[in-house]
């Protein structure tokens, strides 16, 4: 595993005010109202098979993992038999589900050099109910990760070919992921993830950068590899 350490930053403009062209205090109170209009019907139950694929993620330092330890005990709670992701293998992915013909650009330099541009951190603002497959928690981008995004996929592929088996729907905002469901869940779960998720859960600040081969979107032991991390400058 390489491990190489980027030690200039060069800062780009902080993260959007508006996130999908809402303010962000209308975007928290949007995704309560999602709560109400959840289509339970629509829900796709989990399934962690994938072929072998890349990723790149962020580690999530400065989260508060006590307040997330609260927060899955309450939810287990409720709804004890989803599949909740353990604390070791949280992380906010920036490019998912890289087809393998790319794996080599994942490792090159220009990767570290993209990275270097921006200083990047995250604040945490509730818990979203929008993904079908999987609970979040949505946190929001003190830089433009939208222009991050974009600038590896041009990296990874200039001729934009279909380089991914998955295209992001919400190109300014990041996520964890809380849980996945392996049931159909019930409104109270819902509900209890958006009173208990705030901005008190921290701000975080990714300390590396993880470049992923892995055919397992949960990370089960044996099932990815890190073929690389990227050192990110502490700010």
């Amino acid at each position: 595993m390489a491990n190489l350490i980027a030690t200039a930053v060069l800062p780009v403009a902080v993260g959007p005010e508006m996130i999908n062209n809402l303010p962000m205090d209308d975007f928290i109170a949007k995704a309560k109202e999602n709560i109400e209009t959840f289509d339970f019907e629509k829900v796709k139950l989990f399934d962690d098979e994938l072929p072998l694929l890349g990723s790149i993620n962020l580690t999530i330092d400065g989260f508060d993992f006590n307040k997330y330890d609260n927060l899955v005990n309450k939810l287990i709670s409720v709804q004890p038999n989803q599949l909740y992701t353990p604390k070791n293998k949280l992380h906010i992915t920036v490019l998912p589900y890289i087809k393998s013909e790319y794996f080599e650009k994942l490792i090159d330099r220009g990767i570290d050099n993209i990275f270097l541009k921006y200083k990047i951190s995250f604040s945490v603002m509730c818990a979203d109910f929008r993904n079908y497959s999987t609970m979040m928690i949505t946190v929001m981008p003190n830089f433009d990760l939208a222009k991050l995004r974009q600038e590896l996929r041009d990296y990874i592929d200039p001729n934009k070919n279909n380089w991914t088996l998955y295209t992001n729907g919400f190109e300014e905002i990041g996520h964890i992921n809380v849980l996945r469901y392996l049931e159909i869940p019930r409104i109270e779960l819902l509900k209890s993830a958006y009173s208990q998720v705030n901005r008190d859960f921290g701000v975080i600040k990714p300390q590396k950068v993880q470049i992923l081969k892995l055919t397992s979107k949960t990370l089960v032991n044996g099932k990815f590899s890190i073929e690389k991390e990227i050192e990110l400058s502490k700010h």
